[in-house]
């Protein structure tokens, strides 16, 4: 059950974000029901593609949008496809969701969306104060980093390593404060600790020392491109849970990498 608690400071932050920033919020009916959007919203949504950073943006969380990368409004039928029995063998229907025609092109922006925002009206979570976590391989992380730059909130996105350029690119684009790369060690060394018992701990290093000294930290693409993108990378040991916590109130912890 969610936890409806007002923290009335967070909350006058909040609304102080959203008046500046033009920041309106959807209600759970609307998403629901997007035929009961408001006209001035709708008109304005004709010029707002589906990648637009614009808070527009979070009435099309929804499974109803029309098909179109931009200036699509609503349909009544929601996005899905049917594969019939001769394609899966299987004697009934199967009905499939099509997530494509959400805002960044995939549905998890909505279940995002629905760890953020009711901590937001309720002011548990304070825009001046708190980052919004997003620990995924993929699309729940992209999802979670739209939202907080569409909420006006910090995002910061768990990553492996051997991610695409366009993933790290788009993640700087919308302002990723910190990638945290979660490994099975505890940090950077200066050998492989489990071959070399004089293995050296880092506790921070440069981009240019972990090309040059060839270390294993993650792959050359995604150290490159992170340098190239002045995004730190925060390397720790997600075997204690609580790494994660202490990562992000600042404790030392793992390895910093950064230029």
């Amino acid at each position: 059950m969610i936890d409806l608690t007002i923290h009335k400071q967070g909350l006058e932050h909040n609304l102080k974000k959203a008046r500046e920033q033009n920041i309106l919020i959807p209600t759970i009916a609307q998403t629901q029901h997007p035929e009961t959007i408001p006209g001035k919203v709708r008109d304005k949504l004709k010029d707002v593609g589906l990648w637009d950073v614009n808070p527009l943006n979070l009435f099309r969380i929804t499974w109803k949008n029309e098909a179109k990368e931009s200036g699509g409004l609503f349909q009544e039928v929601p996005n899905y496809i049917e594969l019939p029995p001769e394609l899966t063998g299987v004697p009934c229907r199967i009905i499939a969701m099509v997530g494509k025609w959400f805002p960044t092109g995939c549905h998890k922006v909505g279940a995002s969306f629905g760890c953020l925002a009711p901590r937001l009206v309720t002011g548990q979570f304070d825009v001046d104060i708190h980052k919004a976590v997003w620990p995924s391989t993929g699309n729940y992380c992209r999802g979670g980093a739209f939202n907080s730059k569409l909420l006006g909130a910090q995002g910061v996105a768990i990553l492996p390593a051997e991610m695409s350029q366009e993933r790290f690119d788009w993640l700087h684009e919308i302002g990723a404060e910190v990638i945290l790369l979660a490994k099975n060690v505890d940090g950077v060394y200066s050998a492989d600790p489990v071959k070399d018992p004089s293995a050296v701990k880092y506790d921070a290093i440069s981009y240019d020392d972990v090309l040059a000294q060839h270390l294993c930290v993650m792959d050359t693409t995604a150290t490159s491109l992170s340098m190239d993108n002045h995004i730190p990378v925060l390397l720790f040991a997600l075997k204690d849970p609580q790494n994660i916590v202490r990562a992000l109130c600042g404790e030392k912890v793992g390895t910093i990498v950064r230029e």
